[in-house]
C-alpha cells in the first residue's frame, strides 16, 4: 500500500527530522490515545495492528498486549521502534487482529487502488476503527480528493465526533478527523 511518490515524501520528512504532524503530539495526541485505549478495552481487544504508525508518538501510548505497527517508510519504522515494544514492518502484517487501526492515514491515500486496498485490509479483522477527516479543506499534493466520507459513514457502527475541532482550536491544535468505528 502506498506509491513510490508517497514513500519518496515520507522517508524525506522523517530524514530531515519531520515527524507525523501536528496530530502525533500534545492535547490531540493525547485524545487520540484515549479514545483509542477506550475502545480496546471496550471491545476487549489484545492484538492491535496500526497501519502507518508513523513516528510511534501515538504508538507509545497504545495499551495493548501485542501491537504492530506497520508504514510503508523504513525511515518512520526506525523512528517507531524505539518508542515501543512490538512488531514493526515495511510489509502489511499478515494474520487477523482483534483491532486494525487507519489513523490519519486515509486523507495521506493518493491512489484509488491503494484506497480501494486499505479499507479491504481493515475490514479483515475483527474490529477496526479509521480516524479521518469529514472534510479535507485545502488537499495538498499528499492527500486524496475521493469522496470516501459518505461510504464510511454508511457502514460503521458508530461515529465519535472530533472535540478539538479546527474550528474551536486552529489548524495547529484541532482537526477535522472523525472517529468511525467498525
Amino acid at each position: 500500500m502506498g506509491t513510490s511518490q508517497d514513500l519518496a515524501y515520507w522517508d524525506n520528512r522523517y530524514k530531515i527530522g519531520g515527524d507525523s504532524g501536528f496530530g502525533s503530539k500534545g492535547d490531540l495526541l493525547t485524545y487520540k490515545a484515549e479514545t483509542i485505549n477506550e475502545i480496546i478495552k471496550e471491545f476487549g481487544a489484545k492484538s492491535v495492528v496500526d497501519l502507518g504508525c508513523g513516528d510511534g508518538n501515538l504508538a507509545r501510548l497504545i495499551e495493548c498486549e501485542e501491537y504492530t505497527g506497520y508504514d510503508i517508510s523504513q525511515e518512520a519504522i526506525n523512528i517507531a521502534s524505539k518508542k515501543r515494544k512490538g512488531n514493526f514492518t515495511t510489509e502489511v502484517p499478515e494474520g487477523e487482529f482483534d483491532i486494525a487501526l487507519s489513523i490519519d492515514i486515509i486523507g495521506h491515500i493518493t491512489d484509488k487502488g491503494d484506497l480501494r486496498d486499505h479499507l479491504n485490509y481493515l475490514k479483515k479483522h475483527k474490529n477496526f476503527i479509521i480516524y479521518a477527516p469529514k472534510k479535507i479543506e485545502d488537499p495538498q499534493i499528499h492527500e486524496n480528493s475521493f469522496n470516501w466520507v459518505q461510504m464510511l459513514k454508511k457502514k460503521a457502527s458508530r461515529i465519535i465526533p472530533q472535540k478539538y475541532t479546527v474550528e474551536e482550536f486552529g489548524v495547529f491544535n484541532g482537526s477535522y478527523s472523525e472517529w468511525y468505528i467498525y
